[in-house]
């Protein structure tokens, strides 16, 4: 549902930027993160069980070189 896709954007962007963060505080520069939510937009897998609700839930960075 709508409401449910909303909640899980939130999340996965909350997500992404707390790994984000982490690497701030290690000094990465900011200007070589950038950071998304995906929510179950993108799924890598089904979500008809655990194991493949499992794979969805993750992070996926991107770190440029400038």
């Amino acid at each position: 549902s709508g409401c449910t896709t909303q909640v899980e954007m939130s999340l996965s962007l909350k997500q992404a930027e707390s790994v984000r963060n982490h690497l701030v505080d290690r000094k990465v520069p900011t200007s070589h993160i950038s950071t998304l939510g995906r929510g179950s937009d993108q799924p890598i897998s089904h979500n008809a069980n655990a194991q493949g609700k499992a794979k969805n839930r993750r992070i996926e960075m991107l770190l440029s070189e400038r």
